[in-house]
């Protein structure tokens, strides 16, 4: 599938002016923050789901219920009169990264979330969808406006414009799930077990995890199997269907590896609002790390959800070395995974 590129709606463009930091804060403030989270994470599955099995007309569906569940009338009218001759496939309200980033946001400076609730009040929706509408002028900023300024060299704008789209293509054209199978197969597979390495990736990998790395594929495409097949107007209906239980879903499974794979792939609301308050220097729609690394939030007990789909998908390809990454203990055998990897990934090209 070809990557995807779009254009989403933007707050300056119907109002005549970017919404202010402080703007945004105070909306989110008044919502319900342990239940938002949640919802979000619903209405980013909604939009995975549609990439996957995108056709313009379930397109157009999808983004004409969630405008009509999120936006109040007078936003509407202003997305209407600003952006009515545009088609909804190609300049959409809503998208994967605007919801991560909003995500993100929220998670920082929020507090616990509870189960997910299947509706919310009208108020709070439309706070929400105001949310997302403002989010989206802050995922450009004035540096990356003046970094492809016309006054600057062609070649030094084309870079700059190319690291601007960067996460914006990766959070929103994940890699095919056949092809990851065949690459990770190969490489951490065939090539890992005949090729002499200095560090066994898949003995180190058991080793630290107590599952081998068939086992924690196996369950990334149960989970993946699960929710591409998921009918989204059923998801819409019931929102519900976005958790899942911890203890029953890989009921055939042996106890002890599901144990140790979700706690490689779970992480507790407490634990990721921690990590979203940690300071870096990437902008806020560009680092994804924390998401990343453990994709599923905990809404209840023994209940999670993924917070984006695609980066469940990864773990079958290039989340897949960093989930074997984070498994070693040492700095050694990390710095020695680099090497290793870039060996086998030459012979797989080779």
């Amino acid at each position: 599938m070809s990557p995807l590129f779009l254009k989403y709606t933007s707050w300056k463009e119907m109002f005549g002016r970017c919404p202010t930091d402080t703007e945004l804060l105070e909306e989110i403030c008044l919502l319900e923050t342990r239940n938002v989270v949640p919802i979000l994470a619903w209405i980013n599955l909604l939009l995975v789901l549609d990439r996957f099995h995108s056709n313009e007309q379930s397109t157009h569906e999808l983004q004409t219920f969630l405008v009509n569940r999120f936006l109040d009338d007078d936003l509407f009218a202003h997305l209407r009169d600003t952006f009515g001759q545009e088609r909804l496939v190609i300049r959409r309200p809503f998208h994967s990264l605007q919801v991560l980033t909003l995500m993100k946001r929220i998670i920082a400076d929020g507090t616990n979330i509870g189960e997910l609730r299947t509706h919310i009040d009208n108020e709070s929706a439309h706070r929400l969808g105001r949310c997302l509408m403002m989010i989206n002028d802050f995922l450009v900023t004035p540096e990356n406006i003046s970094a492809i300024a016309v006054d600057r060299p062609p070649i030094k704008r084309k870079i700059a414009l190319q690291l601007q789209l960067g996460s914006g293509l990766e959070v929103n054209n994940p890699p095919a799930i056949h092809a990851s199978i065949v690459r990770s197969d190969m490489i951490f597979g065939d090539l890992a077990k005949r090729s002499l390495c200095s560090l066994n990736l898949r003995n180190a990998f058991e080793q630290s995890c107590g599952m081998t790395l068939e086992d924690y594929v196996d369950h990334i495409l149960g989970l993946l199997t699960y929710y591409i097949t998921l009918d989204y107007h059923k998801l819409i209906e019931d929102p519900g269907l976005a958790c899942i239980a911890v203890k029953t879903f890989f009921a055939e499974a042996p106890p002890d590896i599901v144990e140790r794979f979700w706690l490689m792939e779970r992480m507790t609301m407490e634990g990721l609002e921690t990590s979203m308050r940690e300071q870096t220097s990437l902008k806020a729609h560009h680092d994804f790390i924390a998401l990343r690394k453990k994709p599923f939030v905990e809404t209840g007990q023994d209940n999670v959800i993924p917070l984006h789909l695609g980066f469940v998908q990864e773990k079958l390809e290039s989340g897949l070395f960093w989930t074997v990454f984070n498994s070693l203990g040492s700095r050694k055998d990390r710095s020695l995974l680099f090497t290793e990897w870039g060996r086998l990934f030459e012979e797989y090209v080779s």
